[in-house]
């Protein structure tokens, strides 16, 4: 299996799990429609005018809750019948990629506030801004994150 089908196989159950937190009731503009490649249906994710109207805790909280999936879906993953370099790979992209070192919640969270405070951004669901808050954490370039967000506003937009 390739690591872009493993990027997008993980970032499709992050967003399934992600999608409950926000109730059938929430206005439609506390969510953006998540398309994923491979023939799977859309799902609604939470986006930076539902994040605007967190408290800080729940913030973390939130963060803290993909993070959560993340340890749910290789634990789920390990109990299946995947080849080991397959598990491996997973393994590889949660660990290095996905989860921040530390649990430095309170800096993504400021980093996730700051990527919003653009109001282009607001659209974009909370997982994309989590992965660019890990992007600039660890060090991006301006140039890097620049594109990286023109790019998540490409995808929704479309």
């Amino acid at each position: 299996m390739s690591r872009k089908a493993i990027i997008i196989i993980i970032s499709f159950l992050i967003i399934s799990l992600q999608s409950s937190i926000v109730s059938a009731s929430s206005p439609d503009q506390y969510v953006t429609e998540v398309y994923m490649g491979y023939g799977y249906a859309r799902n609604d994710a939470a986006n930076g005018r539902y994040w605007k109207v967190l408290k800080r805790q729940s913030k973390i909280t939130f963060l803290h809750g993909i993070e959560e999936g993340l340890s749910l879906l290789e634990l789920q993953l390990f109990e299946s019948n995947l080849d080991p370099n397959t598990l491996k790979n997973i393994a590889d992209i949660v660990q290095n990629d996905l989860l921040v070192s530390e649990r430095r919640y309170p800096d993504l969270v400021e980093q996730v506030d700051k990527f919003y405070a653009d109001s282009l951004n607001l659209r974009v669901p909370i997982m994309e801004a989590y992965r660019y808050a890990l992007k600039k954490l660890r060090g991006a370039s301006q140039t890097e994150l620049d594109q990286l967000s023109a790019s998540m506003r490409k995808k929704i937009n479309k």
